[in-house]
Parts: C-alpha cells; structure tokens; sequence
C-alpha cells in the first residue's frame, strides 16, 4: 500500500479568516491574539504586513500594538471555527485515514 503523507501549512490562517471577514483590513498590520482581560493576551498570528513591522507570534499584544498601532481581534470567534472545520472536511475527505497533529500558526 502506498502511503502519502500530506502537511497542510496555513501560514497566518487566523489573520487570512479576519481579512476574508474584514476587507478593509487588507494592507494594514493585522495580528489576531487572545483575550488580555482573560490572561491571554499573546499574537497568535500576524498577516505579512504586520510580520514586516516587527510582530511575532508570542508578543504581547501591547508590545504589537504601541509602536505599530496593530489591528487585532479576539482569537475564540464563530468565523475561526467555521473556517477551521471547513478546511478540517476538506483533508478528511481526501484520505481515509487522516491524523491531524496540530493546528498552529
């Protein structure tokens, strides 16, 4: 039996989803992190205009904000999900056996 082993990297998927959702984003520094009210106040992801600037996954959002005034919005959001379980459909129907490792950025 031949096996294929395919590895999907979704470079800057969350900031993608806020884009797709929010054109008027497209050319600013965009960096989608958590919530810091709850302690979660981390980049999760920035878009390529904001990596250019600086930003890192891991940077406190404060430290992404200040100096280039970052766009960013609250990571645990319905668009994520849905766009996260559309594109999980898409590799479960192209194999029949499929192991997912993780979901990162």
């Amino acid at each position: 039996m031949n096996r294929t082993i395919l590895h999907s990297d979704c470079n800057c998927f969350y900031a993608s989803v806020e884009l797709l959702h929010h054109p008027e984003l497209r050319g600013k520094p965009v960096a989608v992190g958590g919530d810091p009210e709850a302690r979660h106040g981390i980049v999760l992801t920035a878009d390529y205009t904001a990596k250019r600037y600086g930003v890192k996954t891991g940077m406190a959002l404060w430290q992404a904000k200040e100096p280039y005034q970052s766009i960013y919005r609250s990571y645990i959001r319905e668009a994520h999900r849905y766009h996260y379980q559309k594109l999980y459909k898409i590799h479960w129907h192209r194999g029949r056996i499929y192991r997912r490792a993780a979901l990162h950025d």
